[in-house]
């Protein structure tokens, strides 16, 4: 088993010696191209390249446009109001929420332009807004590929073996107003030739919205609804090593839990909480860590030695923690997945007596919990 430094370096050479491929998997994946202008709801069968398929009580997926006044866009009968990420189309798709096998939900499945390469490494986005008046807002969007078709050939009863999760930077998707980047690390299996968005995965999670009076909000308890815009799928080269990040094993993730990881005093500026540039390689691969594995959280811990007054030390330390928090939010790390807090000149690792012991002592310490 590999220690953390070599798990650092190997990230470290992926991540800067990455080139992305950038021929788009999927045809339509802004959902532009169209036979005809929608004029109600359900009347997705007028995208090209997509099908849908809606179970139990709902219509057919609804096709949104507008273009002055050309075309359908949603209303509060589908919940509120939106406009296009970009361009002139989008969907919406009403996905399950409840546990129950029967819970209705909705989908759609598009054939990709080549089929998916085994082993290598695809990057999936799409742009997604909650619409206003639900009652339930989702932790991600579950998506799927196949070897085959799935909603053409299974009309009545849709089985999908493995979701994936196009998650946010935050832990629910709640936006209402703006449209979302959505993200996922994909490694192909090999021979994937199809794409579905949409459906119910029993590994959804919700967050109960904000009450508003409407008809809307108390019939969605066990579906969510979300407009869905500009999905795209690229291969990402030389990138062989981001499954390290994206999926990494409960082997490795108990042996590591308790690992820290030290900046010492020369990752930052004398007497400063600013950040020397030379540290932000080993910062942005904690970011991937965190980004990629569900079920780890840290800690961000400042210290000083102990020369100054405790009250300046703790302003100091906790100013240096924060740094770190602030540097790991901008790479896109959910809130939800650190604390910090300054110390001082607490816990010291070495002395205090000299300037090479005090240096010691200057520091963030970074450890891992689990959720």
């Amino acid at each position: 088993m590999m220690d953390l430094k070599q798990f650092v370096l190997i990230l470290f050479i992926e991540i800067f010696s990455l080139n992305l491929y950038s021929q788009e998997l999927l045809s339509n994946g802004d959902f532009e191209r169209k036979t005809a202008f929608p004029n109600s709801y359900g009347q997705s069968y007028l995208l090209k390249d997509w099908i849908e398929m809606s179970t139990g009580k709902w219509s057919p997926v609804t096709y949104f446009y507008g273009n002055g006044g050309i075309g359908y866009l949603p209303t509060m009968k589908q919940g509120g109001k939106q406009s296009p990420d970009s361009g002139y189309g989008f969907i919406g798709l009403g996905i399950g929420v409840d546990k129950a096998n029967k819970i209705d939900s909705q989908y759609m499945e598009t054939e990709l332009l080549m089929p998916l390469e085994k082993d290598s490494i695809y990057n999936i986005v799409a742009y997604v807004s909650l619409a206003d008046k639900i009652n339930r807002a989702l932790n991600y969007i579950p998506i799927a590929f196949s070897e085959n078709e799935i909603l053409r050939k299974n009309k009545k009863n849709i089985s999908i073996l493995s979701y994936y999760k196009l998650k946010s930077n935050t832990e629910y998707i709640t936006n209402t107003r703006e449209w979302v980047k959505v993200s996922t690390i994909y490694q192909a299996k090999g021979n994937e030739h199809f794409f579905i968005i949409g459906g119910r995965d029993i590994g959804l999670q919700t967050k109960k919205m904000p009450f508003k009076l409407s008809l809307t909000y108390f019939l969605t308890g066990k579906i969510s609804y979300y407009f869905i815009d500009n999905i795209s799928i690229v291969k990402l080269h030389n990138f062989k090593k981001i499954i390290l990040v994206s999926q990494p094993t409960q082997a490795f993730i108990k042996e590591k839990i308790r690992t820290k990881i030290i900046l010492n005093d020369i990752a930052f500026k004398f007497n400063s909480s600013q950040l020397k540039d030379t540290i932000n390689a080993q910062l942005d691969t904690l970011a991937n860590i965190l980004i990629y594995t569900d079920s780890l959280k840290v800690n961000i811990l400042g210290y000083t030695d102990n020369l100054g007054t405790e009250e300046y030390n703790k302003k100091l330390s906790l100013m240096r923690a924060k740094t770190v928090y602030e540097y790991l939010k901008n790479k896109q790390v959910p809130n939800e997945k650190m604390q910090c807090q300054g110390l001082g000149e607490a816990n010291p690792i070495d002395n205090n007596k000299t300037e090479e012991s005090r240096a010691k002592n200057r520091r963030v310490e970074i450890t891992f919990n689990k959720n």
